[in-house]
This record gives structure tokens, C-alpha cells and sequence, in this order.
């Protein structure tokens, strides 16, 4: 196995939940033990450099540790969670959008700002919430952009938009990635409380009227997982730079031995039906060298592998547990 890398994660990524807190990374937002601190906190900037951290943190490539001389500062990824304002309703939402009830603090943008313009990342990620819902988030980042030439925006979006005003303030983006849960009309509108017609011609105009990377994540739930082919079939047809499969907690919500073994094979039917679909579409996926990712709990559940992917098909098919870089695709 190999080592996993010490270094002081903090110099290189960063995440800043809506409510101001910030973190050595995206992974770790629900462990406030390893909070640097807040927006809030004078001299904030001080304490990301100094940051010590109090317990022990680690995911499939690295392992944190403190600054030490010597350290070379290098912001590749600043991740920021801006007001969780949201026109959606989706019923598994992990930050509880619908129900928050709260105000974003605009004075948050001043300070953002900031640690964006002395960081200077590769790679501003910014969500919601909604963030294409947010007149004044999106006014920020258009400012924004212009102090930050160098750095690759991009943005989470349900992109169930198609007014002309929020198409035309897409050009600030160098990448959207756009959640999709589910993919049949009454399924999305029953878990996200949206028009799935609409979201389909906000990506096609992506894709067809802008040079922005694309990235579209189907995340599953029992409602909808077995509409990942259907999913997969579309993509191919109208192909973004990426796709990604990824669980929303698949058996938090259902009986694993129900009976009939019914959930056995619903998933067994999905798994054969999406490698039936890559494998059909495989011409243009190797043509538009498009990604397939799979995260852990989506192998686990259809009982994947590459060794599933006939030919040159598994070069495109990556088992991934950590962020997708805009240098990815």
C-alpha cells in the first residue's frame, strides 16, 4: 500500500462553510475539532498560515499536519459555501437548503475577497445553496474575477435555470459541474422539486454555446438509482468532459433485507443495464475522452470494477474518493 503524503493541507486547500467557519479542507466540515477558525476572527489570515492542527486528519492521499519551515504556501483549491438561499426543494439535501430560514452575511464578501486575492488559488470552487439564485453572491464573483486572471472558477449548480440574464453570467465560470438527482421527469421533480426539461437545456447550452468545462454528477438515492443508465445514455449523447456517480446514503433509507431480496435485484439489474449503456456508447466515449467517475459507495453498491470496462473503455472509468480538479479534465 502506498504511504500516504504528510503535508499541511491548509496551504494548499481550503473550505469556507456559509457560516463563515473554515477548514483545512472540503472532507472536513463536520468535525469542528479541526476548525482554523472564522471569518469572523480578526487576523483570520494569520491563523490559516499558523494553523496547528488539534487532531488527526486523513483521507486516501494525505495525511495534515502543521506548517514547518521550509513549506512551500501553494493555494491550489479554495472550496467556498456561500448563502444556502436555493430556489430547489431537494429532499435529501445534505446542508438542509429548503429549511434554512437564515441570512447570508454579506460582509463575509469583503473578507472572502481577501483571502482569494493573497491566496490566489488555481482553483476557486464556489456552491449553495444556489449560488446562479443569488443576485448579490453572483455580482461579488463577477468583481471577483477580474483580480483573480489566473484562477480557474468554478461552479455547483442544479442548473435549472433559462433566463437569458443568468445564461448570459455563466461567463465567468472555466468550469460547472450540475447535480442531477435523478433523471425522469416525475422522479426529479419529486426529490428536487424542479423542471428536469429545463436543467437538460441549460447543460445542451453549455455545451453547445460556451467553451466552459462541464462536469455532471447523478447522485443516487433508492428513488432513482435505477435511472443511472438512462442517465448515462443521455450524457453520451450530448458529452461533458465528465461524469460522476455518487450515493447519497443509498441504505440510510431502505431495508437492506427486504424481502424477495428485492433490492438485490434492483441493483444487480442497474449495474448490468449502466455497463450495457457505457459499453454501447463506448465509440463516443473513447471519441470525447469523456471521464466516468465512480465513487466508493456507488463501486460498493453495483459491484463495480474496471476490469468491468471492455478494451480501452477502463482508461476513461476512474475509481475516485477526493475533488475533481479543473486540471482534470
Amino acid at each position: 500500500m502506498k504511504e500516504k503524503t504528510k503535508r499541511p493541507c491548509h496551504y494548499s486547500d481550503l473550505f469556507i462553510k456559509y457560516n463563515g467557519d473554515v477548514f483545512p479542507c472540503c472532507e472536513v466540515w463536520c468535525r469542528n475539532e479541526l476548525k482554523i477558525g472564522s471569518l469572523d476572527d480578526p487576523g483570520i489570515l494569520s491563523r490559516i498560515l499558523d494553523y496547528k492542527p488539534p487532531a488527526s486528519c486523513e483521507c486516501q492521499n494525505y495525511k495534515l499536519r502543521e506548517a514547518r519551515e521550509g513549506d512551500n504556501f501553494k493555494s491550489s483549491f479554495l472550496n467556498i459555501e456561500f448563502s444556502l438561499k436555493c430556489q430547489a426543494s431537494c429532499a435529501m439535501c445534505c446542508v438542509e437548503a429548503p429549511e434554512w430560514k437564515g441570512k447570508y452575511n454579506d460582509g463575509y464578501f469583503d473578507i472572502i475577497g481577501q483571502i482569494a486575492e493573497h491566496f490566489q488559488p488555481d482553483e476557486l470552487l464556489v456552491q449553495g445553496g444556489e449560488v446562479l439564485f443569488q443576485d448579490n453572491t453572483m455580482e461579488f464573483l463577477s468583481k471577483l474575477r477580474a483580480s483573480l486572471p489566473r484562477t480557474a472558477f468554478c461552479l455547483v449548480t442544479n442548473g435549472c435555470f433559462k433566463n437569458r440574464k443568468t445564461l448570459d453570467s455563466l461567463k465567468i465560470f472555466n468550469r460547472i459541474g450540475v447535480s442531477l438527482v435523478g433523471f425522469q421527469n416525475e422522479t426529479y421533480k419529486k426529490i428536487m422539486g424542479l423542471d428536469l426539461d429545463i436543467t437538460k437545456k441549460f447543460i445542451e447550452y453549455v455545451h453547445n454555446e460556451t467553451d466552459i468545462k462541464t462536469l455532471l454528477k447523478f447522485l443516487s438515492t433508492p428513488s432513482n438509482i435505477h435511472e443511472i443508465p438512462l442517465f448515462m445514455e443521455w450524457a453520451a449523447g450530448n458529452p461533458p468532459n465528465a461524469v460522476v456517480f455518487e450515493d447519497t446514503g443509498f441504505w440510510q433509507y431502505v431495508n437492506k433485507n427486504a424481502p424477495f431480496s428485492y433490492w438485490n435485484k434492483i441493483l444487480f439489474r442497474t449495474r448490468n443495464d449502466f455497463l450495457r449503456t457505457v459499453e454501447n456508447n463506448a465509440e463516443t466515449v473513447l471519441r470525447n475522452k469523456l471521464k466516468i467517475y465512480l465513487r466508493p459507495h456507488i463501486v460498493d453498491l453495483l459491484s463495480l470494477s474496471p476490469g468491468d470496462f471492455p478494451g480501452t473503455l477502463k482508461d476513461y472509468v476512474i475509481l475516485h474518493d477526493i475533488h475533481i480538479k479543473y486540471e482534470d479534465l
